[in-house]
């Protein structure tokens, strides 16, 4: 699965993503901060799974301060 993410902020943070699979699986992978740090406003990674992914949440357990969680979600 690719998934890009978007730096919609003012604060250089990493990403944590949690993805949720098909066949009930969960999936976690970080983003460092590195690419916000060297000025990229996106960044595309390809994560391998056993299954489709149905859910990838960004920051699942709310650890970031974030002003707008609801563009943090994507489902199938």
């Amino acid at each position: 699965m690719r998934v890009t993410v978007a730096d919609e902020g003012n604060a250089a943070m990493p990403v944590d993503l949690t993805l949720t699979l098909a066949n009930g699986d969960t999936v976690r992978r970080r983003i460092p901060v590195d690419p916000w740090l060297d000025g990229q406003r996106t960044v595309e990674r390809t994560i391998q799974t056993d299954a489709p992914a149905e859910r990838v949440e960004i920051d699942a357990q709310e650890y970031y301060p974030d002003t707008d969680r609801n563009d943090n979600l994507w489902t199938r």
